[in-house]
């Protein structure tokens, strides 16, 4: 199986409700280039307890459940880190100066297990390297559908460039609460029932602004 597996669990037909059904902690790190432009965003995920275990079952992995896998399985598991899906984006969001900065499929895809969860790294790089001068640049993780929830693992990192810190600006969860409660009401009894999802996971994730000193 291919990484679809692991994230067919998106696709998983569920009464639309307003809380996540998985949990990633999640770690982030910006990486500059020696020009001092921001090339990268480096991502870790790491699967909550009953996730792991179900996607370890669904793919035939550590039946013993002693959280050591084969060498055979840890090169399935390893493929999956970079050999995403069609059309699945990676529920990574950069933008700089409020317009949406393209970042690449993953690279450098690695994935084990930790204490008994499944982790995953990989890199995305950015096709056009950016100038932290050129405007303010926001970071998000999230499910737009809100299945999945990104929890930060502490405060993301910055890789080449000591002039920058990250600092992290907590979602408004009230709002965010309210805004997918409107959006769920506007849902047909046809969509509940089929799965649908109010596209308002956004709302629920923290932001992560890159501050830089000017010279």
């Amino acid at each position: 199986m291919r990484l679809l597996s692991l994230l067919a669990w998106l696709a998983l037909p569920q009464m639309a409700r307003s809380h996540p059904h998985e949990f990633v902690d999640t770690g982030l790190t910006f990486r500059f280039d020696d020009q001092g432009s921001l090339a990268a965003v480096s991502v870790e995920w790491v699967y909550d307890d009953l996730t792991s275990l179900l996607i370890l079952s669904d793919l035939g992995m550590d039946r013993d459940g002693d959280g050591i896998l084969t060498a055979e399985e840890a090169e399935r598991l390893n493929e999956m880190a970079t050999n995403w899906p069609e059309g699945f984006d990676g529920n990574l969001w950069l933008s700089q100066g409020g317009r949406p900065v393209a970042l690449s499929r993953p690279q450098e895809g690695a994935a084990d297990l930790w204490e008994g969860r499944i982790r995953m790294t990989h890199i995305r790089a950015l096709p056009e390297r950016r100038d932290p001068a050129g405007g303010e640049i926001r970071l998000q993780a999230y499910d737009p559908s809100y299945y999945i929830f990104y929890d930060l693992a502490g405060t993301p990192g910055v890789q080449g460039q000591p002039g920058c810190r990250a600092r992290v600006e907590p979602a408004d969860s009230r709002r965010a609460q309210q805004l997918y409660d409107e959006a769920l009401a506007q849902l047909s009894d046809a969509e509940l029932e089929a799965g649908t999802y109010p596209e308002i996971g956004g709302a629920f994730a923290d932001t992560v602004l890159l501050d830089c000193e000017t010279p």
